[in-house]
């Protein structure tokens, strides 16, 4: 069973609910960051988005593709050619997050066209091309045909019922995109190892596109990064229960919600400093 066909029956606790008033709060500051950090706001953003490169890459990405430190930082400059693979990835990460962070380029739409367009930007190079397609299952069987279904109509298919609930607007984005995220993992989408990470930065630009701004200034995934075992355990958890039938996806966005918050908390701090 996926998530969103029992979205609107979940119970969110008086814990979540409590904490996702508070980041409403403090969303509600957004504008005021905008002024604060005006006069430095295309410096900061491209810091952040480097930064967000780095540690996307460590968080996801690091067990598989070595790079050595002292290339890192060489690997920011456009005149840059990468040497193998993994400085490829990581050119490919630090090109999506300028994207989002700081070119002032179309809102990110979730459909079949965005992901597909989005997938192939992040693994161009990286993955071999037999790699770069939707995956295939089971069998449409008859006497003259044996073939396998793919799942980009699968995908097709959740995509509008996702973007349907968005535009009735009677779940919270992040309860909604929670929900899309795990099952976007659970779906395994493409015919790759690397769904959850490409599912998870997909949560992440919906989730700045849906005002968590802060983002802009402190890097979402350096904060996730430093929770990264937390998150593996109930990303670990939700699958299990997921093969079982029965996901529960509150300790995730209660986890979610946490992050959030504590980067806002840590804006304050910033923006105080920054101010004096």
């Amino acid at each position: 069973m996926r998530c969103l066909e029992r979205i609107k029956v979940n119970l969110v606790t008086h814990e979540i609910f409590k904490n996702t008033t508070a980041l409403y709060y403090e969303m509600g500051k957004n504008h005021l960051y905008d002024e604060i950090f005006s006069q430095n706001s295309e410096y900061i953003r491209n810091e952040v988005a480097n930064l967000s490169a780095l540690s996307f890459f460590q968080m996801f990405f690091s067990n598989e593709y070595r790079i050595k430190d002292s290339r890192f930082k060489t690997l920011l400059l456009d005149s840059t050619v990468a040497n193998n693979k993994a400085e490829q990835l990581y050119k490919n990460l630090i090109l999506v997050f300028h994207k989002i962070h700081v070119e002032n380029v179309e809102p990110f739409n979730l459909d079949l066209g965005e992901i597909s367009d989005l997938f192939n930007l992040l693994f161009t190079g990286v993955l071999p091309k037999d790699h770069l397609k939707y995956r295939k299952f089971g069998k449409k069987k008859g006497m003259f045909m044996s073939e396998s279904a793919s799942m980009r109509e699968e995908l097709e298919k959740y995509l509008e019922v996702t973007n349907r609930i968005a535009r009735e607007k009677s779940i919270e984005p992040i309860f909604l995109y929670v929900n899309f995220l795990v099952d976007f993992i659970n779906m395994e989408v493409f015919d790759m190892q690397y769904n959850e990470s490409l599912g998870v930065l997909i949560f992440y630009i919906l989730m700045v596109q849906n005002h968590f701004q802060a983002a802009n200034y402190l890097s979402f995934f350096q904060k996730l990064n430093f929770y990264k075992q937390d998150y593996s355990e109930i990303i670990s958890k939700i699958k299990i229960q997921s093969s079982q039938g029965l996901p529960d996806v509150m300790p995730l966005m209660d986890f979610f919600i946490n992050i959030f918050n504590g980067i806002y908390y840590d804006l304050i701090e910033v923006s105080r400093d920054y101010e004096y």
